[in-house]
């Protein structure tokens, strides 16, 4: 498939603004926000593993943190029992910034919310939907309810796969600007995360096997 060939016309004065300014902090911000936004929410997890890798005048770079949401690759491929968000990345998001990109190439404006908070903020609740099997199997292990997982267990359990999966290749959080995040109240976070500190030494132990394979 051809790739994407854009070309854009902007008058001179215009054209030196960028060329001195390059792109602005706002600007990043922006496409962040988009990203979230633009992710599927359960949990919450998903959304908060957006991160704003870069955001500098000749770089913007934004990227979902696949240490600690694994499924997001499997969402966007439509691999696996959820097909309904195939694409949200490469399709939905990346057209939105692209349209985004154009508006201000061409404007110059700014968006204004970013005057107010320019950080995503992102609620973390309990799953409206049963945990998926591979999940199961990881609650039951840790003694946890599984009929029902939180962000900060779908995460733990992301961080297992992933180091299981890394055939002794060390993995890590990705860097950059992270997202605000707050618990619903009322949900029964509290509750549904008792002994979630099994899934840590759940992950310590994949780290630890993963290490001695180095």
């Amino acid at each position: 498939m051809a790739g994407l060939n854009v070309t854009i016309y902007v008058d001179e004065a215009r054209y030196e603004a960028i060329s001195k300014g390059g792109f602005s902090k706002a600007l990043g911000y922006w496409f962040w926000n988009i990203g979230v936004m633009g992710t599927p929410m359960d949990t919450g997890n998903a959304r908060r593993s957006v991160v704003l890798a870069k955001n500098t005048s000749r770089h913007i770079r934004i990227l979902w943190d696949l240490f600690m949401a694994n499924y997001v690759e499997f969402l966007e491929k439509g691999v696996g029992p959820v097909k309904k968000y195939k694409g949200f990345i490469s399709n939905d998001i990346n057209g939105a910034i692209l349209e985004e990109t154009v508006s201000w190439l061409l404007t110059g404006k700014e968006p204004m919310f970013t005057v107010h908070s320019p950080r995503p903020f992102v609620s973390l609740q309990p799953s409206k939907h049963q945990p998926f099997s591979m999940e199961r199997v990881f609650l039951r292990q840790a003694n946890m309810n599984a009929n029902r997982i939180t962000a900060n267990a779908r995460m733990q359990i992301s961080k297992i796969r992933s180091v299981q999966h890394s055939q002794g290749i060390t993995t890590s959080r990705e860097r950059g600007e992270r997202v605000e995040t707050g618990i619903l109240k009322g949900m029964g976070n509290a509750r549904l995360n008792r002994n979630i500190s099994n899934l840590q030494i759940m992950y310590n132990k994949a780290k630890q096997n993963a290490q001695s394979l180095l």
